[in-house]
């Protein structure tokens, strides 16, 4: 705080077997369907990603930087088609409209075999109850090609509610000066104490 920062978003690390048993319930409403991304999918998931950050910037403030965007793509392309890369698009009638993602490294030196994840979704998709099922999808995805443990970094409440229902942990706060949150907004992972008056 003395040095005008703020919770920009935290880290959180699950156990992947773990996860899959508490997360309870979850299909997707019948006109949203979940599928393995394809190269077609590629430039709508994009235009997602920036539709999304530009109108939400505090979520992700460089989501909607060409540079960024670019580098998405490459990204994707590459990953089609992996072993240890799954991509889910979420359609509905209006074409893409969701994106998630897990990234499985088998040999990482501090973790073992761990998942990285990511997802997007746009507006009209949110509260809609698709996250259970998607996540679903994305943890037997890990666990498909051997992820124990998977992380995330987030702001998103309805992410932050998820994974405290699914035992994830707190492993790391990320700051940044101007963090447009206010500290309650990641409880109850960061149960942080309103500063002391001054007397």
């Amino acid at each position: 705080r003395r040095l005008g920062l703020g919770v920009d978003s935290v880290l959180l690390v699950g156990d992947v077997k773990a996860a899959r048993a508490r997360l309870r319930g979850g299909a997707l409403p019948d006109d949203i369907t979940l599928a393995a991304m394809e190269e077609a999918d590629v430039d709508p998931v994009l235009a997602l990603y920036e539709e999304t950050f530009r109108a939400a910037p505090e979520y992700c403030w460089f989501g909607a930087y060409p540079g960024y965007l670019e580098k998405q793509r490459a990204q994707l392309v590459a990953d089609l088609g992996s072993d240890t890369r799954s991509q889910f698009v979420l359609r509905t009638e209006r074409g893409v409209r969701g994106h998630a993602s897990a990234t499985v490294a088998l040999d990482n030196p501090l973790w073992g075999p761990i998942a990285g994840t990511s997802l997007c979704f746009a507006p009209e998709l949110r509260g809609r109850g698709a996250l259970r099922p998607v996540y679903g999808a994305l943890l037997e995805a890990m666990r498909a090609a051997g992820a124990r443990i998977f992380k995330g970094g987030t702001s998103q409440p309805p992410v932050l509610r998820l994974a405290r229902e699914m035992g994830r942990a707190l492993t790391m706060v990320n700051l940044r000066r101007g963090a447009p949150f206010e500290e309650a907004h990641f409880a109850p992972y960061l149960p942080i104490e309103p500063p002391a008056r001054r007397t």
